[in-house]
C-alpha cells in the first residue's frame, strides 16, 4: 500500500491491513492513503478503542469497498475538499499491538507469528529490515534509533541500552484533526506531544 505519511502509525500498525481480504488490499494498493490511530474529533463524540482511520482522495469504488469489510466502522468525509476518512476496527487479536503503540513499545506490539502473519519480514529488497529490527528490539536496530534522532535533535547520542529502538509516536503526526486539540488527545491516551 502506498502511505501519504511515513510516520510511525503507516510503519508499525498499518501492517494489520495486510490481514483484510485481498480485494481491500488490490483496491488499497490504487490509491495513497493517510494512516492515523484517531481523529480527535471522531473521538469527542465516541470512547476511544483500537481502530485505524484511512484518509484517501474521495474515490466511490474504494470507499464501496471498504464498506464490505467486516471491520469497517464508519466513514466521513474529512475536509470541505475532496478527502474523505474511512473507520476500522482492528481486529481483536491485535488490539494489544494499538495500546501498546500508542504508548511507543513497538518491541511489545507483536508475536513471531503475528510478524509472519503481517508480512513484515526481517529481509526486505535483499537488506535488514529496519522495521523488523525495531519490533524485535534487534541490537542491530540502535543504527536506525541513532538516525531518527539525528534527524529529530542533531544529535547521535543514544543510550547503550534503550528501552526501544524507534522514538515515541506523537500526537501531531499519529492523530488526524489534532492541532487545537492536544490536551484532549493526552486525556485519552498515552501518546507524547513532543
Amino acid at each position: 500500500m502506498q502511505y501519504r505519511e511515513h510516520y510511525r502509525t503507516s510503519r508499525y500498525l498499518g501492517p494489520i491491513l495486510n490481514t483484510f481480504p485481498k480485494v481491500f488490499i488490490s483496491e488499497s494498493n490504487k490509491v495513497k492513503i493517510g494512516l492515523g490511530v484517531m481523529d480527535a474529533l471522531y473521538y469527542k463524540t465516541r470512547q476511544i478503542k483500537p481502530r485505524l482511520f484511512v484518509a484517501v482522495d474521495f474515490n466511490q469504488v474504494y470507499i464501496n469497498t471498504c464498506r464490505q469489510v467486516k471491520w469497517w466502522e464508519d466513514d466521513y468525509p474529512y475536509n470541505l475538499e475532496d478527502k474523505y476518512m474511512i473507520v476500522f476496527n482492528i481486529p481483536e487479536e491485535f488490539h494489544n499491538s494499538y495500546w501498546e503503540f500508542l504508548k511507543g513499545r513497538y518491541s511489545r506490539m507483536y508475536t513471531k507469528d503475528q510478524l509472519t502473519k503481517l508480512k513484515i519480514p526481517a529481509i526486505s529488497g535483499g537488506k535488514l529490515n529496519p522495521i523488523y529490527n525495531v519490533l524485535t528490539r534487534h541490537p542491530l536496530a540502535l543504527t536506525y534509533l541513532q538516525s531518527k534522532i539525528e534527524d529529530r535533535y542533531g544529535t547521535q547520542t543514544v543510550s547503550d541500552d534503550p528501552d526501544e529502538y524507534d522514538l515515541p509516536p506523537r500526537i501531531g503526526q499519529e492523530v488526524f484533526n489534532s492541532k487545537g486539540n492536544e490536551e484532549f488527545i493526552k486525556s485519552i491516551c498515552e501518546l507524547k506531544n513532543i
